[in-house]
């Protein structure tokens, strides 16, 4: 990159195809050195891509919780949406990224509940994932705010959607719970029924017991 930089050839501002800038990129697969470096180039930090995602959501999505961090302390906002209304923690769960679904859980920085424009919450979206960890770690914070929130009182035109919610986590919750106990049962040491490199929580017993 500095010696693209050197020969005047290295655009900041170009975009490819799906409108991402070189800085867009840079948040979701280099070290947190480069971003410093295209900082002092003067990147436009604040660019979102043809979606309206942005850099946040993009490291959220693909990086880790120190790359995440360091978006945040140089003044990103963790609130842009994309144009589906999505926020960083559903695209975090869209990649299986328990540790920035962690991280942006437990500074506040997102509405565990929030829906995008097909009315998804990130718990819709985790819940066709295989990573047990996140679908517990979504449940607890969603549960925990619901519960909150009907203890503060809610406005009588809420009360409805505040229920339905309360209901379907509440489902999802015993679901969860089934499906360990069955797995556990069939196989106490196994992992996930149907082991993927994608799985973060994935064992294969297959392989460790076949050494």
């Amino acid at each position: 990159m500095k010696y693209l930089v050197s020969t005047g050839k290295f655009n900041l501002e170009r975009r490819n195809s799906n409108g991402k800038t070189p800085w867009i990129k840079a948040a979701a697969k280099t070290s947190i050195e480069v971003k410093k470096y295209l900082v002092e180039l003067c990147a436009n930090i604040h660019a979102t891509d043809k979606h309206n995602l942005g850099a946040m959501t993009v490291a959220a999505r693909r990086s880790d919780v120190a790359n995440c961090k360091y978006l945040l302390e140089i003044g990103l906002s963790h609130k842009v949406l994309s144009y589906d209304r999505e926020t960083p923690l559903h695209h975090a769960c869209y990649c299986n990224n328990l540790d920035t679904a962690r991280f942006l859980l437990e500074n506040g920085l997102v509405d565990v509940n929030a829906k995008t424009k097909r009315g998804l919450t990130a718990l819709d979206i985790a819940w066709r994932k295989l990573n047990t960890d996140l679908k517990t770690l979504l449940l607890r914070d969603s549960t925990t705010k619901l519960i909150k929130l009907e203890n503060r009182g809610v406005p009588s035109k809420l009360q409805p959607q505040v229920k339905q919610l309360m209901e379907k986590t509440q489902a999802m919750k015993e679901t969860l719970l089934e499906f360990e106990s069955v797995a556990r049962q069939a196989d106490p040491e196994a992992g996930c029924k149907r082991p993927t490199r994608s799985c973060p929580n994935c064992r294969n017993p297959r392989t460790e017991t076949s050494k």
